[in-house]
């Protein structure tokens, strides 16, 4: 498996638990409380893929990219009641946009962030949503084409490395259909 499919793999996992815990305590079903926050206490809220929460690289193991080391940081929030907590208890509120039609800018997409950033900011806005859709993914049933941008791995990592820059948090919404 290669690091892309990984990577992704690891995104869709933790946004599908995420999203289905947010629910639950939404429901009032949740199992998630200040002494269960889904990481290990002390820990700087760093993951890799064997679970390793203290871990800021990962090497990948097997197939082409066998032995290369990424470094990623997956972010811990928490809902307890009807507020959600990052990975040190404090509330966090969450004022965001989707930005998914950036992409369509083709080449010129970091002009296009880059003109829009005063605009983002000068709304206050700290999350935005970028919807995406994997290559071999089928089309949308209802509108016959894909509901989102094919995913390009270089305009992610320089979009979510830009956003970060400013503080601001990159949700990714998978849009696949098959």
């Amino acid at each position: 498996m290669s690091s892309y499919n990984k990577i992704a793999a690891l995104v869709v996992l933790v946004s599908i638990l995420a999203f289905a815990a947010l629910a639950l305590n939404f429901l009032g079903l949740g199992f998630i409380n200040n002494s269960s926050r889904g990481f290990v206490e002390g820990s700087d809220g760093c993951v890799d893929f064997d679970g390793n929460s203290d871990a800021r690289n990962a090497t990948l193991d097997g197939g082409e990219d066998e032995g290369e080391t990424i470094a990623f940081r997956v972010m811990v929030h928490y809902v307890n009641g009807d507020r959600i907590f990052d990975e040190n208890g404090n509330e966090v509120i969450w004022r965001g946009a989707g930005g998914s039609y950036l992409f369509h800018a083709g080449e010129s997409y970091q002009e296009a962030w880059q003109r829009h950033l005063p605009e983002i900011l000068a709304m206050g806005l700290n999350t935005v949503r970028l919807a995406f859709a994997f290559p071999d993914s089928s089309p949308n049933p209802d509108y016959g084409v894909p509901s989102a941008d094919i995913l390009d791995f270089e305009k992610m990592d320089w979009v979510l490395d830009f956003l970060s820059q400013y503080g601001i948090r990159g949700i990714l919404d998978c849009h696949n259909y098959n």
